[in-house]
């Protein structure tokens, strides 16, 4: 297994609270890096959400798998309110959530 250190962890909830993905990078079990990926939204994702909501009255929902701090940065810069985020949610399990 990977000891993971306390400021490892600190490093990744910081990345996640900005919207990034963290990923730790680690040699024979010890971690060497963490970096944050960003999947960066299309940048009509926010006019779509928008126009859904305001317009014509839809309720918008983010499904996906990643981690919930996450989800959430990237659901509010396209106008998606937190409580509508669904996050931490594996490629199988998403047919039975939209359910």
């Amino acid at each position: 297994g990977i000891d993971v250190h306390p400021s490892t962890h600190d490093a990744m909830e910081y990345l996640e609270r900005r919207g990034q993905t963290a990923v730790v990078i680690s040699v024979d079990g010890r971690t060497e890096a963490v970096v944050g990926l960003i999947d960066k939204a299309k940048d009509e994702a926010t006019l779509t959400v928008n126009v859904l909501r305001q317009v014509l009255g839809i309720e918008v929902y983010m499904l996906t798998g990643d981690n919930v701090r996450t989800a959430t940065v990237v659901a509010g810069d396209i106008g998606i309110p937190p409580r509508n985020v669904i996050a931490d949610v594996l490629p199988e399990g998403k047919v039975d959530a939209v359910k």
